[in-house]
């Protein structure tokens, strides 16, 4: 395994075990807030979206985006 996937994936297992203690913000609350999307992989946040939006929202954060392109996430 290389050193940048090596360094990828701690990163990774550290901002799951962070993004695992936040609490997350409810969409319900202010009809005018932008909706918050949090990503599949580490739990961080991946989109805020307007409530009219029109496109998909990420699924992933920059950071497990990246990972996913290089092969080193599932």
């Amino acid at each position: 395994m290389s050193k940048e996937k090596e360094r990828a994936l701690k990163e990774l297992q550290q901002r799951r075990e962070r993004n695992a203690k936040k609490e997350r913000i409810s969409n319900g609350f202010d009809p005018d807030a932008p909706i918050i999307f949090y990503c599949k992989s580490c739990g961080g946040l991946s989109d805020l979206i307007t409530k009219t939006y029109v496109v998909s929202p990420e699924e992933l954060c920059e950071e497990c985006k990246k990972m996913k392109e290089k092969g080193w996430l599932e």
